[in-house]
């Protein structure tokens, strides 16, 4: 067996998944998941370019607690933080499980797939809600580029869920 013997349903699963996981991975890692003028949020990091003089340098720092704590930000970006990375694992789960399931033979079962549903699901689940909790919070604040490559790996392992309930179903 192996990719060429499994169904169109299940190479589509396998390639969203594959491209959803590098995507995810490049948008949890960068800096930019909201934007204001010269300020970039990120998940683990903050960069500020220029202020009033638009100076070319920028500063990064790192995400604190006592940074966060300062700015009575730390509740709620620590729950970002914890869902994305929910949707992190759920989402290497998920691609884990389907890499067994199309190449090993004994692993062309039902339950491998449920688990690969599952955990496509409840990545997505996840990411929303992180999504929604950074979003809200930093209201009036463009989407960044980072946050975007999230949003578009989030779309990608919910078509891989309904590729997989569709052969599923067949």
């Amino acid at each position: 067996m192996g990719f060429n013997t499994s169904s169109v349903w299940i190479k589509v699963a396998f390639i969203c998944l594959i491209l959803a996981t590098i995507l995810f991975v490049v948008g949890f890692a960068t800096v930019s998941w909201m934007t204001a003028y010269y300020d970039a949020y990120g998940l683990w990091r903050i960069k500020s370019c220029g202020g009033v003089f638009r100076t070319r340098r920028c500063d990064s720092i790192k995400v604190e607690s006592r940074w966060l704590k300062r700015n009575g930000w730390e509740d709620w970006y620590r729950a970002t933080q914890a869902f994305e990375c929910i949707g992190l694992i759920c989402l290497g789960m998920a691609l884990l499980i389907m890499v067994l399931f199309v190449f090993v033979d004994r692993m062309r079962k039902r339950s491998p797939l449920l688990a690969v549903i599952f955990f496509c699901f409840a990545a997505v689940i996840a990411m929303v809600i992180g999504f929604l909790i950074f979003g809200i919070k930093l209201e009036g604040l463009d989407i960044g580029w980072s946050m975007g490559l999230a949003i578009a790996a989030c779309v990608l392992t919910f078509v891989a869920g309904v590729m997989s309930v569709i052969d599923l179903k067949k």
